[in-house]
């Protein structure tokens, strides 16, 4: 078990000390000594990161309206996810074929995740998830985050100079958590690596790999809008319609348990149909 390696709080010891502590956690979960020489000698402390985990709040009060404009209409969103289903029609319409899920719901969640790879994030994972252990508020939760992304290194998918995401570690243009990669992550463009940061075709077989593996059924829809009262689920914003949930609502939500997010992924994947 993780605990044994952590009885002093992260704040009675120095970061490299700590290392140290997480250095052999790793190892007695199967990461290599030679992972552990290559890597941790350039972990460093991000500050940053341990900022933005405590800085977390709720996007200010805005109506429905104001919200959707920022996201939607200012960010280019939905125009641009059309381009991209056209640019990249051909593996998109191969990866709908072998996973059974719509073309048009991998972008809507590409688009919706990292605005189709133009905000991955820039922090190095390794880094942040160290950093984040260090201050122990989730210690087991991004340690555990931590000796996943080590794993990914070691089996040659990235460089950790090259895994870059969120301050929180989530990668690449779909925004895996470390701890998905191997669950869901798919080489699909057969050069051996399963890449979420430069590889279009294992990005889209990646976000249909995960929802079906999450049970995703084949020709059924996530849900509508409805602007009645109590017919639908609250998706949190003044003005608001109402997301009526259908089969696919489930899966959506295991992506991301936000009904907001899951509207987000309604309304962008629908209107990419027309």
């Amino acid at each position: 078990m993780l605990s044994c390696f952590f009885r002093l709080e992260a704040a009675q010891v120095p970061f490299e000390t700590f290392l140290k502590s997480l250095a052999q956690a790793a190892q007695a979960q199967g990461v290599s000594k030679s992972t552990i020489k290559q890597v941790f000698p350039h972990i460093q402390f991000d500050q940053k990161a341990i900022e933005k985990d405590r800085s977390q709040h709720a996007y200010k009060e805005l109506t429905y309206q104001e919200y959707w404009k920022i996201w939607l209409t200012d960010s280019g969103r939905l125009e641009q996810g059309r381009e991209l289903l056209k640019t990249h029609s051909a593996i998109l319409k191969e990866v709908e074929q072998k996973y059974g899920v719509p073309k048009e719901v991998i972008v809507a969640l590409w688009g919706t995740e990292t605005l189709y790879g133009r905000i991955m994030g820039t922090h190095d994972i390794v880094d942040a998830l160290a950093s984040l252990a260090y201050e122990g508020r989730r210690r087991e939760f991004f340690t555990n985050q931590l000796i996943s992304a080590l794993k990914i290194i070691q089996g040659g998918h990235v460089k950790k100079e090259d895994m870059l995401g969120s301050w929180a570690g989530a990668m690449g243009h779909c925004q895996f958590m470390p701890s998905n990669f191997f669950a869901y992550a798919v080489d699909f463009d057969g050069d051996k690596k399963r890449n979420l940061w430069s590889s279009l075709p294992d990005v889209f077989a990646s976000i249909a790999n995960y929802l079906r593996k999450n049970k995703w059924e084949a020709g059924k829809l996530i849900g509508s809008f409805q602007m009645s009262p109590k017919k639908g689920v609250d998706i949190g914003l003044k003005g608001a319609p109402q997301l009526v949930p259908f089969a696919n609502y489930k899966v959506i939500l295991r992506w991301n348990r936000s009904p907001l997010f899951a509207a987000k992924i309604l309304f962008l994947s629908e209107e990419f149909k027309k």
